[in-house]
């Protein structure tokens, strides 16, 4: 079996909690709902999240909130701002459904937020940023007062922390005073539940009945939630799994910093790497040695400037050791380090 390092998954599996309660609940699979089960999920998702419950709700995976937000860009005929690269699966929904987007390019190969020109194209638009930013891994926002001046010209301001568990850092308390914020969050990357697709939004109350108004309901499995829930009551497993993916990351990125592989800091449980070819070659030489990887270039709207760049996913640390070797010995064969 190979190791995949091209989805940004966990490479642990569930808490005994978390599979316990999933086993409990299996015998009510037969509903759609389990009401007193989404009650118990919801309060603790409030309780980890430190705000009121009622600005918690579910989805099936935080993508079906994302998705949701491009069929009311559709519906409402509204733009989407987003800094350029960011999530790949957005480009294509994006050009699905036939939604314009403006892009902000990132600067530099530090890939920085230019506020000014984000903010110019922002005005009645949905305002879409990764926080830390999938494919770069780093964070694009460090105050609050660019979304807050943001909300203030868009029609909808979307954080994505997918990755909050890996960065520390959050924006969860303007939800209380910016009704146009949504901050979508998973539980498929620190809490090893990828597979049960559980994701969450934080927001106003406006905010949740404009999303609740797009779908059809009962989307997230009576199992999953289960999965969930128990995933919340062992915080304990989720803390060790992200502290070891951070040390496994940081030893990782020094070793490609030395064999001369341009990375930078890291916010997520993955690096970006700027290779000296192009990525291509490295994964099909990567996808016969046993690994998976993620090309930028696999994506057509990436393809051109990010010829030379790939995500790597962190696993554990031997993978990642044996990634590393395989990495070397292919490039100094290749002479091209």
């Amino acid at each position: 079996m190979k190791v995949r390092l091209k989805l940004n998954e966990s490479p642990f599996g569930p808490s005994p909690l978390a599979v316990e309660m999933a086993k409990k609940y299996a015998e009510f699979s037969n509903l759609y709902d389990v009401e007193d089960l989404r009650e118990a999920l919801i309060k603790e998702l409030a309780r980890y999240s430190g705000v009121d419950e009622e600005k918690i709700e579910l989805f099936s995976g935080s993508s079906h909130a994302l998705s949701l937000l491009f069929i009311y860009a559709k519906a409402s005929n509204t733009p989407i701002t987003m800094p350029f690269p960011t999530f790949h699966v957005l480009y294509g929904l994006a050009d699905a459904y036939k939604i314009d987007i403006r892009d902000v390019p990132l600067k530099g190969k530090e890939f920085l937020l230019d506020e000014e020109k984000l903010l110019a194209s922002s005005e009645g638009s949905i305002v879409y940023i990764s926080n830390p930013n999938n494919p770069t891994s780093n964070m694009l926002i460090e105050n609050e007062d660019l979304l807050v001046r943001l909300s203030k010209r868009a029609r909808l301001v979307i954080l994505d922390e997918a990755y909050y568990e890996f960065s520390g850092k959050t924006f969860s308390n303007l939800t209380f005073e910016l009704e146009n914020l949504i901050i979508i969050r998973t539980l498929s990357k620190a809490f090893n539940i990828a597979g049960a697709r559980v994701g969450y939004t934080i927001s106003s109350k406006e905010a949740k009945q404009l999303l609740n108004s797009l779908r059809i309901g009962y989307e997230v499995p009576v199992v999953s939630q289960a999965l969930a829930l128990g995933a919340l009551r062992d915080i304990d497993t989720m803390k060790r799994t992200v502290s070891y993916i951070i040390r496994v990351r940081e030893e990782t990125m020094k070793k490609l910093l030395d064999i001369g592989i341009h990375t930078i800091p890291s916010f997520t449980n993955f690096l970006y790497l700027e290779l000296p070819c192009e990525c291509m070659k490295v994964k099909e030489a990567l996808d016969e040695n046993g690994f998976e990887v993620f090309c930028l270039s696999e994506v057509s709207r990436f393809k051109k400037p990010f010829e030379r760049s790939m995500r790597v996913s962190v696993g554990r640390e031997e993978d990642m050791e044996r990634f590393l070797e395989k990495l070397s010995i292919w490039a100094k064969h290749l002479q091209i380090f």
